[in-house]
């Protein structure tokens, strides 16, 4: 009872609808000696109004990332389901454009990817150590949770987005870091 008064409170809010959008991210590790590797992204949100200026802006996202260190001895790759919730402050410029500023948590499951490891040699060669295999892993160790932030600048329906990642959990896929990641996105809403 209690949630069908929740939902139909929430559906009685004004609201904007839905969105769609896709984009680039770069990803590192927290791990000392990571490079910023680059990836895609594509995914839609649901646009609530909760008030004049305040919105709640829940997204769907799935995305490529990799994460390798810099002296090439340790890669992993991942194909991730992430779910941010994110509070969104409106500021209108003119008519037809606004900014706003996001911030929120957001829940993030690795599905599957791949991982290869190499070994420097006596010699200071890199020494290959097997093929690319395919990483496993719990459930638990495949989903984090961390904080998300950015900015959304709109103009009538379409709309450019770059958010900041940051992981509140170290994991393998990130090399035994934190996960770190920049999106880079243009959208359509409907």
């Amino acid at each position: 009872m209690i949630i069908a008064v929740a939902l139909f409170a929430t559906n009685a809010v004004a609201q904007e609808g839905f969105g769609l959008m896709g984009g680039v991210n770069f990803s590192s590790s927290s791990t000392k000696g990571m490079a910023w590797k680059p990836g895609g992204f594509v995914g839609g949100l649901y646009d609530v109004c909760l008030s004049e200026g305040l919105y709640f802006q829940p997204r769907l996202v799935l995305s490529y990332q990799e994460n390798e260190n810099k002296e090439k001895t340790r890669y992993y790759s991942q194909w991730a389901v992430t779910v941010p919730l994110l509070a969104s402050f409106q500021f209108n410029i003119s008519e037809n454009a606004t900014v706003r500023l996001n911030v929120g948590p957001y829940i993030r499951y690795a599905a599957f990817g791949r991982y290869k490891y190499w070994t420097i040699g006596t010699d200071g060669k890199t020494v290959n150590e097997g093929g690319l295999g395919w990483w496993h892993g719990s459930f638990g160790d495949r989903t984090h949770v961390g904080l998300q932030a950015g900015i959304q600048a709109t103009f009538g329906r379409w709309f450019a987005t770059a958010d900041y990642m940051h992981s509140f959990k170290r994991m393998e896929v990130n090399v035994g870091g934190f996960e770190n990641t920049v999106l880079l996105g243009v959208g359509v809403k409907f």
